[in-house]
């Protein structure tokens, strides 16, 4: 399913937002994967459609984006797009992305702060048919490979998705479910697409759902006793465009 323009937008969290009209790719896709749709499951078909877009700004547009966990993607410090899965009764998933493609320079009146297009990053115009057969090229391929009974194309995944992140290797804070808190750096992505984080203290929690707020790295070490990060990237903010 494809929009034009967004009037009641939902993000996690039940949070709202709109899009105008011809600036955004607002695109849904229905997914119907043999497996349970568990919560490994959900973050893969999530990263899925999050690297496929990542893929499809570096072909069009030559704009190199990084994967925020668990469900954004931010061009340095500013989103460019945001993801969202759901499982519906039935056991299929329904996985929808906004991505900001021909928005006005950032500062602009109505431009949503923290927030950036591939317009403007590109300096040119970007075109959403292009954009969106690109990106479902590039979902097709990798969602082949999460339903592939073999398990090297899950691993291909996880693999590809640890690489784009910008998440792995920053200082983060993290809003938990039920008003809980945790800080520290982002250390590795598990299999099942959980966020492991390394306290300052040296150990380590593993993080299912939460906010994450990437913090600037300012010289800091990493925390006592924490594994070298996977991936390095500091960036900043969790705003829905």
């Amino acid at each position: 399913m494809l929009a034009d323009e967004q009037t009641a937008g939902r993000g996690r969290l039940g949070r709202s937002w709109t899009a105008p009209p011809g600036a955004t790719l607002l695109c849904s896709v229905l997914l119907r994967p043999p497996d349970p749709p568990d919560g490994a499951l959900a973050f893969l078909l999530t990263a899925c459609l999050a690297l496929a877009a990542r893929q499809a700004a570096a072909e069009l547009v030559a704009v190199t984006l990084g994967c925020k966990w668990p469900n954004d993607l931010l061009a340095g410090q500013a989103k460019v797009a945001g993801i969202l899965a759901e499982r519906a009764p039935d056991g299929a998933v329904v996985v929808g992305i906004g991505c900001n493609l021909n928005q006005p320079a950032p500062g602009a009146p109505g431009y949503p702060p923290g927030a950036a297009s591939l317009e403007g990053l590109a300096g040119r115009p970007v075109g959403r048919e292009p954009f969106l057969a690109a990106l479902l090229a590039g979902l097709e391929r990798r969602y082949g490979a999460v339903v592939d009974p073999q398990p090297a194309g899950r691993a291909a995944l996880l693999a590809e998705a640890r690489g784009a992140s910008a998440t792995l290797g920053s200082p983060v804070r993290v809003e938990l479910p039920g008003g809980g808190r945790l800080v520290g750096v982002a250390v590795a992505l598990g299999d099942d697409g959980r966020l492991v984080v390394a306290r300052p203290d040296g150990t380590e929690a593993v993080v299912e759902a939460g906010d994450v707020v990437h913090l600037r790295h300012g010289g800091a070490p990493l925390p006592r006793g924490a594994a070298q990060p996977q991936v390095g990237g500091p960036v900043e903010g969790d705003r829905v465009p």
